[in-house]
């Protein structure tokens, strides 16, 4: 802006020279001419000078450091985002192999229920049955008379989730039983303890029924995903 100012000053005096040489002050008044122009290389000779001596006052000192805090800040703040991600990235690792060894941990439980219920299977005196509760009712002598539909949970692969529901054949049995059989139902795949009052309110699922001697002992509620 400074030297736009200068400029203008400049060419007016030029102007204004110009215009005293044509009205005929003689030609020694031409170097005035040539005035304005030395007048304006030394004005922008101090104009830079001014800037260097700008650049080198207090202020634009402190702005230049503030600018390198800045810069360091910024280097700094990208090394801790580095380190978070680092860090981000081992818990994400550490949480999968986690779920690895729950998954590990789920099959091998499975496993052992598995040869447990086959192992129950093969006792002489205890015999394990499938089936749907119809109805259950409780009769004045504190017993508990249960309609059962029975039933078999089958593995087939071309079933939707690996398995099919057998009930061809209707077969039903009216069973009775104390209110000390235990009687365990299911939350999600959890099983949790129940009893018979509670699942005469809601026992729509398929029931796994366990006999000793031909005595229902235990009631447990097969899982079905």
């Amino acid at each position: 802006q400074k030297i736009k100012r200068i400029l203008l000053e400049v060419t007016e005096l030029y102007i204004d020279v110009k215009k005293k040489v044509k009205k005929g002050r003689g030609k020694k008044m031409r170097w005035l001419l040539y005035l304005p122009i030395i007048l304006f290389l030394f004005a922008s000779v101090g104009c830079v000078n001014g800037t260097k001596e700008t650049t080198s006052n207090p202020l634009f000192e402190q702005l230049k450091e503030e600018q390198e805090k800045m810069d360091l800040e910024i280097v700094r703040l990208g090394q801790e985002n580095q380190n978070q991600e680092q860090k981000i990235s081992e818990l994400l690792e550490q949480i999968e192999s986690l779920k690895n060894d729950q998954n590990e941990a789920f099959e091998e439980i499975r496993q052992v229920i598995y040869m447990n219920d086959y192992l129950l299977k093969q006792l002489p005196d205890i015999s394990i049955k499938q089936g749907y509760i119809l109805d259950i009712n409780l009769s004045e002598n504190g017993i508990y008379n249960l309609m059962v539909d029975f039933a078999e949970k089958v593995e087939d692969e071309s079933a939707p989730n690996g398995f099919r529901i057998k009930n061809d054949l209707e077969e039903k049995a009216k069973i009775q039983v104390s209110k000390e059989v235990q009687v365990y139902t299911v939350d999600g795949a959890k099983p949790i303890p129940s009893s018979f009052d509670e699942l005469s309110q809601n026992h729509n699922g398929l029931y796994n029924l366990y006999f000793t001697n031909n005595k229902l002992v235990l009631v447990v509620e097969q899982y079905l995903p």
